[in-house]
């Protein structure tokens, strides 16, 4: 998925430009981010926008749990965090915080439905093969 990256750059550097931000960390020592984060958030209200991609959110947010981060405290929005990662985590301390990258909650009754008469409707093979 080439085009993540270069989009969640794109969307990094429009947010930057509209509120000016601080790039804290390009590591995964998380225990580090995490701290450094909880620093930076302690002086103003402010929300975090997270572009860690893929599975390198697991260790993120359950440091965000193991540090007592609060959406409230500030929130975190990630733009790659995905269903697939977030399932096998303890998500309880983490309510609140946001996440998007593809549909949430897809084996749920309704959601099965949903998904049945969006696919029968706007599907098109070609593109998601």
């Amino acid at each position: 998925m080439p085009w993540l990256g270069r989009t969640i750059r794109q969307t990094r550097a429009a947010l930057a430009q509209m509120a000016p931000g601080q790039v804290l960390a390009v590591h995964a020592d998380y225990q580090t981010i995490v701290a450094k984060v909880k620093e930076f958030t302690a002086a103003k209200p402010t929300a975090v926008i997270s572009t860690i991609n893929g599975d390198s959110n697991v260790p993120f947010y359950k440091e965000l749990g193991n540090q007592g981060v609060k959406a409230e405290d500030f929130p975190v929005i990630a733009f790659s965090a995905g269903e697939e990662e977030l399932r096998g985590i303890d998500t309880t301390p983490l309510v609140g915080h946001l996440a998007a990258w593809n549909y949430f909650c897809p084996w749920r009754p309704r959601n099965k439905a949903f998904i049945a008469k969006w696919q029968g409707r706007f599907w098109v093979p070609s593109l998601h093969a």
